[in-house]
């Protein structure tokens, strides 16, 4: 059931469950890919990226560490699961950052941005899912996010929020 509304599920993998709903004369397919985690890893000037593949475009890209919840996870426990998993670093003292939707009409992915000062403290562990780990200076993260080496939203938002905040000294 998706908003008190009947629902179908018509599709279901590790990743995503997809239901059919239908509202007001609408039909809607509902991708529910589940609570999502983001962590930005910064000081004044700098930002810790990760780079791992994406299969939508096709290549490896530079992202903030973060990832999907386990089942019956906290989003401040599933993000120091994250940043540990990706990054090497232990944050006990996550700050919670934001918290945004990336679409509100057929995608359920609630996403959850929380802010580490522990950038030093990176090892980058060799995974299968992370290719490199890297400190980027802010001026040239907005270079890559200027030159669409970083499309990412929750990346981009995170970003811009800091921006925003003032949190980035240049």
């Amino acid at each position: 059931m998706i908003n008190n509304v009947s629902s179908t599920k018509v599709y279901s993998d590790p990743h995503q469950k997809i239901f059919i709903a239908q509202k007001s004369n609408k039909t809607y397919y509902v991708r529910d890919a589940g609570i999502r985690v983001g962590i930005l890893v910064h000081d004044e000037k700098n930002i810790l990226l990760v780079k791992q593949y994406r299969f939508i475009p096709n290549r490896f890209v530079w992202e903030i560490p973060g990832g999907g919840l386990k089942s019956n996870e906290k989003p401040k426990d599933g993000a120091k699961r994250e940043l540990f998993e990706e990054a090497g670093i232990a944050d006990e003292e996550l700050e919670n950052y934001f918290h945004f939707h990336p679409g509100l009409d057929i995608n359920y992915n609630p996403t959850y941005i929380f802010a580490s000062k522990k950038i030093d403290y990176f090892k980058q562990e060799k995974n299968d899912e992370i290719n490199s780990v890297e400190i980027f200076s802010f001026r040239k993260v907005l270079d890559l996010i200027n030159s669409q080496e970083i499309t990412e939203s929750m990346t981009i938002l995170a970003i811009y929020h800091g921006i925003i905040n003032n949190i980035f000294k240049v």
